[in-house]
């Protein structure tokens, strides 16, 4: 069983970002103009930059100190019926089993025996819900975010063995780090059928 976990760095946050970027302009969701020749590459981006953090305000995605939390999640735009989010941050596993006690560090992704991650069924209604509790998204998605996340049976999420999650170091209030695995940033889940 191969298990891909890597160090969360400021090169991987790169990387990532520049992934949850091309989702968003694929989607539709950022426009984002380059001239074909002699463009200013550092004003470009920096307008990219600029119109991403707008989205994600928009969206109800970064907090009150202007950051991004972990595990904040996009509602991206439907297709046929079918419900997809956009994993804008790192999503880690739960710090907790379901007695409610903290798991030692690393705290890794349930697997089954062929190492491909498992995401608890509730896990997906559960991002859907805090959707439907962002009162920066307008009522009509939040109406259906509500409705869906507390209505839909939804299996278990069976990711592939060979995925990359990030290994994402965490500090306790009693001075200790814990590791998180977590899932990457411009990863999309899709529920079909949705609606």
């Amino acid at each position: 069983m191969t298990e891909h976990m890597i160090p969360f760095t400021d090169d991987v946050l790169k990387q990532m970002m520049t992934r949850v970027l091309d989702e968003l302009l694929a989607h539709g969701l950022l426009e984002f103009e380059q001239y074909e020749e002699g463009y200013d590459q550092a004003g470009d981006q920096f307008q990219a930059g600029d119109q991403f953090m707008e989205l994600l305000r928009a969206q109800g995605l970064v907090d009150e100190h202007n950051n991004l939390p972990m595990g904040r999640c996009l509602l991206l735009p439907s297709r046929d019926g079918d419900l997809s989010l956009l994993l804008v941050t790192p999503c880690p596993a739960d710090q907790y089993d379901t007695n409610l006690r903290r798991k030692p560090s690393p705290v890794r992704f349930e697997r089954n025996s062929c190492g491909e991650i498992i995401l608890p069924g509730q896990w997906f209604p559960g991002k859907v819900e805090e959707l439907a509790n962002n009162p920066a998204l307008g009522e009509e998605p939040r109406l259906a975010a509500l409705r869906l996340s507390r209505v839909a049976r939804v299996e278990d999420i069976v990711l592939p063995a060979e995925m990359q999650t990030l290994a994402i170091s965490v500090s306790n209030p009693d001075g200790t780090t814990t590791v998180l695995e977590a899932l990457p940033g411009g990863y999309i889940l899709t529920m079909t059928g949705a609606g």
